[in-house]
């Protein structure tokens, strides 16, 4: 699926969802030269996108996918901190406070 729709932007979540999968075999030539493909398309894709005129939780979904895409290139403890407080930011945990409220604001800008 991800061949064919290689060109749409709604492939994204897919890609990053693959390359977690792959990570552990990275060892491999051939695995490790798919995993590279994989990150150049979905850079492609990412700087097509017209972050512009998408809507507030559209643009939290493809940062989620874009920080997610990142944990996986860089093994960086502080990182995955940064990048698992984000994900439960906008998936979970808010820390009591409705999204979008001011309170998630300010824990989001944290």
């Amino acid at each position: 699926e991800i061949y064919q729709k290689r060109d749409d932007s709604s492939v994204i979540g897919k890609i990053v969802e693959l390359r977690g999968k792959l990570a552990p075999c990275l060892g491999k030539r051939d695995v490790l030269m798919l995993d590279v493909a994989m990150e150049a398309q979905l850079r492609m894709l990412a700087e097509r996108l017209d972050v512009q005129n998408m809507n507030r939780d559209d643009l939290l979904a493809f940062m989620r996918n874009l920080v997610s895409d990142l944990k996986l290139s860089r093994l960086d403890s502080s990182l995955d901190y940064g990048v698992d407080l984000y994900l439960r930011l906008i998936e979970g945990d808010r820390g009591g406070a409705d999204k979008w409220s001011p309170a998630w604001c300010q824990l989001m800008l944290a």
